[in-house]
């Protein structure tokens, strides 16, 4: 967030590499039940900017999900009421957040962010989950 409150990202990723394969368990483990120490978990924040006309000024509820790669979809964070403005009475509306994702990797491959306006999915962002075949430059 800006400090005029505009929402811009300064870098974006959407393949996450993992240093080394993952260990037997994570296969088995089943959502909602302790996780074992050595699964890794992905960090990262999803930003959501939206538009709008500028006669749209109602309020909306936002929900970010992750489909994750077992087709699983999980709630990232608890629903969100927020409205479209916009400080020019002529400009496009508009409205946004971040979001932090904290995914615990029980396997390799796609996941999708999707989010979610008045129960509907109006978009879904691709992330994917590798191991690395070598050591990442750094």
């Amino acid at each position: 967030m800006e400090k005029d409150d505009v929402l811009s990202a300064i870098r974006l990723a959407d393949i996450f590499f993992l240093p080394h394969p993952l260990p037997p368990e994570a296969a088995s483990h089943e959502s909602g039940r302790p996780l074992p120490p050595n699964l890794p978990m992905i960090m990262a924040n999803a930003l959501v900017s939206l538009r709008a006309t500028a006669d749209h000024k109602s309020n909306h509820k936002f929900e970010v999900k992750i489909l994750n790669t077992r087709s699983e979809l999980l709630s990232l964070v608890e629903p969100i009421e927020m409205a479209f403005t916009s400080r020019v009475e002529v400009a496009p509306t508009s409205c946004g957040f971040i979001v932090p994702i904290r995914l615990v990797v029980r396997s390799t491959g796609n996941c999708y962010v999707c989010l979610f306006m008045d129960g509907e999915e109006v978009c879904r962002s691709p992330i994917t989950i590798e191991i690395a075949t070598q050591p990442p430059n750094v």
